[in-house]
């Protein structure tokens, strides 16, 4: 076992040979090396201090619990879009239910959005008024008057 980038040229065997001598597949357990083992093989052959070994196990660990965390992040971006589907599945379902067409369900949407964004202007200008009787179908027939500056 080596760690690193060079590469060593060995001399070709047949395909036969080499599967005649392999012997059974080996399972992931066996593979595996233990954290000692891969430590001395750092020191003695990557010629790798104690000290880098454990700055790289602080590092290791710091990008693991940014990972968790971003994994929790994204367990509530699917919350999200499991509001987001079932707020869908609501819509449809009451289309169904009432008949409406998905046009006017829309000019409802629609019409809704404006009005909230209209209050949420008023709320924050104390100086614009609506005029009575327009319609909040389209922004522009909406008629907003000015107070007048005290």
């Amino acid at each position: 076992i080596t760690i690193g980038w060079r590469y060593e040229k060995f001399k070709d065997i047949p395909i036969e040979d080499y599967e005649s001598a392999r012997g059974e597949p080996l399972n992931k357990r066996q593979f595996r090396i233990p954290a000692h083992d891969r430590v001395n093989l750092l020191i003695e052959q990557g010629h790798i201090t104690i000290r880098e070994i454990k700055y790289a196990e602080l590092q290791a660990s710091k990008y693991q619990a940014m990972l968790l965390k971003s994994r929790k992040r994204a367990m509530r971006f699917g919350a999200q879009q499991v509001q987001e589907m079932k707020e869908l599945t609501t819509r449809k379902l009451k289309q169904f239910t009432t008949g409406k067409s998905i046009k006017k369900e829309e000019n409802e949407l629609w019409e809704r959005a404006q009005q909230v964004t209209i209050e949420k202007y008023l709320a924050t200008s104390s100086k614009v008024k609506i005029k009575d009787g327009t319609s909040l179908g389209h922004l522009s027939t909406l008629e907003l008057i000015r107070s007048p500056q005290a």
